[in-house]
């Protein structure tokens, strides 16, 4: 039995749909103590847009290429969001429910939604001091000698004493160093 056809309400398709322009355009990027960053389009609170510009002025932000700034984006709509919310929440934090009895403001859970998104975004992007520490022994891990790789594949596990199990840069910042 073949399937029922449409109803005469619901309108067929002409075609197919329109096609991406072949070459998307590159992000505008602007220019910020002597840095290129990228331009934040639409519509952001002021210390969102602060926010946007610091997290492109840290160091690991050198490496956010290409799909991986959406994870960048991510974190600054949901900062965003997170604040505009905790202002409503914290000029009126609890409101009238239905029977008239006052009940906590329901954009408490949407506050606490863009915390957790916040979260996420910035152990990826390695905002915070723990989250910077993690990234970084993510990064350093990664840096083995071609000699210790060898060593690694013909047997030795590289125990030679004569080469250190992992070769990291020595990287200091803001008077600090790893």
């Amino acid at each position: 039995m073949p399937a029922p056809r449409k109803a005469a309400t619901q309108p067929r398709s002409n075609g197919t749909a329109k096609r991406l322009p072949a070459k998307p355009k590159p992000a505008k990027m602007v220019e910020h103590d002597g840095l290129q960053v990228p331009e934040l389009v639409g519509e952001f609170l002021d210390e969102s847009k602060q926010m946007w510009t610091a997290l492109w002025l840290e160091p690991q932000a050198a490496h956010l290429t290409g799909a991986q700034k959406v994870v960048a984006l991510r974190y600054i709509e949901a900062f965003d969001a997170w604040r505009r919310a905790l202002e409503a929440v914290k000029r009126e934090p609890t409101v009238a429910g239905s029977m008239g009895q006052p009940v906590a403001n329901p954009l408490i859970s949407w506050v606490t939604g863009r915390e957790a998104e916040m979260e996420k975004c910035e152990r990826q992007l390695g905002i915070g001091l723990r989250n910077k520490a993690d990234l970084g022994l993510t990064v350093g891990q990664a840096k083995l000698t071609a000699a210790q790789l060898n060593q690694m594949v013909r047997g030795n596990g590289g125990s030679n004493s004569d080469t250190p199990a992992i070769e990291v840069a020595s990287q200091e910042e803001d008077g600090w160093t790893e």
